[in-house]
């Protein structure tokens, strides 16, 4: 598949962020801070396979 950067929409992230206090907000904190870096780390992979594929195409 040619998949060229014209045709890639872009991604579209939505965050509902839930403000509280004492140990449940710092737990809230916590799970949040884990669930960025999770969908960060998604991201990265999504182009690393994108590039891959693109680059691939081309040889």
């Amino acid at each position: 598949m040619n998949v060229k950067q014209s045709q890639v929409q872009p991604l579209t992230v939505t965050w509902d962020i839930e403000a509280v206090g004492g140990e449940d907000g710092e737990a809230l904190a916590r799970h949040q801070a884990e669930m960025m870096l999770e969908v960060l780390a998604w991201i990265t992979e999504r182009r690393r396979t994108q590039n891959a594929s693109a680059h691939a195409d081309t040889e």
